[in-house]
């Protein structure tokens, strides 16, 4: 190998780690909005589960 193929290789290697990294990164947020959403959506199934045991009683 020349010295300009390693350094043609050690560019294309610095580009792939940086695109990975990047989508590592987006693909952590998405996680992290996926699980505050499922929270939301379990807090709001209690709530309404207590509101319907509620007017249930007074029925």
């Amino acid at each position: 190998m020349t010295e300009e193929s390693i350094r043609d290789l050690l560019i294309e290697i610095k580009t792939k780690l940086e695109i990975a990294l990047t989508q590592q990164g987006d693909h952590e947020t998405r996680i992290r909005a996926l699980e505050r959403t499922k929270w939301l959506a379990i807090g709001a199934a209690a709530a309404a589960g207590g509101a319907a045991g509620r007017l249930a009683g007074l029925l």
